[in-house]
């Protein structure tokens, strides 16, 4: 098992919320409890270390090929991964992610999304596919901390939405996402459509996608169960009619919190705000999507492939 050690940064929001950044600090394999930590202190790597099988392209992924942070040049490209609903800094996609790019010497940092990771919940506004907010704060720290570092931004699942409304909304300004040295994206396993992907998740004749339904569902019941208190006070949303228990369905949390907190009359609206048909188009920094054929959050790629 490849174990990260990171330092958290708490970076506040444009909107009053909060995010945690993760920054790599160093790495090893092995027993958690193993390995000599007296010269550097606890994040010290181990003295012996066991390296990964090869990666398809010869390039190892291994506690030996993954630099210190403390030994990156100022200008190392900054790397920064989001995560999944409900995800953090310590899932496998992440973790991974961050590993294989820490081992090209580039300086990486996990975003975890307001109230996800272990942090606090600030404001009653959730995360959700729209909460660009977020990797903006993240974006500007990573920039004030290294302004002569390039910046690449990756992600998976939900957090490939958000990392495309980011990068809409600032291609849409002058200077574009370059403004803050981001030179590129990588964004993988995007739901490309979302109304035919949920429509996926909730027809009674594809057991596969009401079964994720109901996981992400619970998924997102854990996170709600959590924050409620601070949910509950956004003057719009009625602690007394707030019934998360009988939250089933995905869209179900997103009628009765995501739409109030951010202002959309309706799931519709708040899915075309996303979508990455109307996105795409805005998006000016170079972007990669990453996306199975096979995978049954996807939705219909027809609208897209024209946009």
């Amino acid at each position: 098992t490849l174990f990260l050690n990171y330092d958290r940064q708490m970076v506040r929001c444009e909107d009053g919320g909060q995010v945690a950044l993760d920054w790599l600090v160093s790495s090893r394999f092995g027993n958690k409890t193993g390995g000599d930590t007296k010269s550097h202190g606890m994040f010290a790597p181990q003295s012996k270390r066991t390296a990964a099988p090869p990666s398809k392209n010869g390039q190892p992924v291994s506690a030996d090929t993954i630099p210190d942070a403390n030994t990156l040049p100022l200008d190392a490209p900054v790397f920064i991964m989001l995560h999944g609903i409900n995800g953090g800094s310590h899932e496998g996609p992440s973790k991974w992610a961050v590993a294989t790019a820490a081992s090209r010497g580039w300086r990486c940092v996990a975003l975890n999304l307001r109230g996800c990771g272990g942090a606090e919940l600030s404001s009653p506004k959730v995360y959700c596919a729209v909460s660009s907010a977020d990797v903006r704060a993240a974006v500007d720290a990573c920039h004030s901390l290294y302004p002569a570092a390039p910046i690449l931004l990756s992600a998976y699942s939900l957090g490939t939405y958000v990392v495309g409304t980011y990068l809409a909304e600032e291609d849409s300004k002058p200077g574009g996402a370059a403004r803050r040295n981001v030179v590129g994206a990588v964004l993988t396993s995007c739901p490309m459509e979302p109304h035919s992907s949920y429509a996926g998740l909730s027809d009674p004749s594809i057991p596969t996608g009401l079964m994720y339904n109901g996981m992400i569902a619970a998924k997102l019941r854990e996170y709600f169960f959590k924050h409620e208190t601070a949910v509950t006070e956004h003057p719009e949303v009625d602690a007394k009619l707030l019934n998360i228990a009988a939250m089933r369905t995905v869209v179900d949390f997103e009628k009765a919190v995501i739409c109030i907190t951010h202002g959309f009359k309706d799931v519709d609206e708040y899915y075309a705000y996303f979508s990455p048909g109307r996105i795409i188009p805005s998006i000016r920094t170079p972007t990669l999507y990453v996306v199975a054929t096979d995978d049954p959050f996807l939705g219909d790629l027809s609208s897209v492939e024209h946009s």
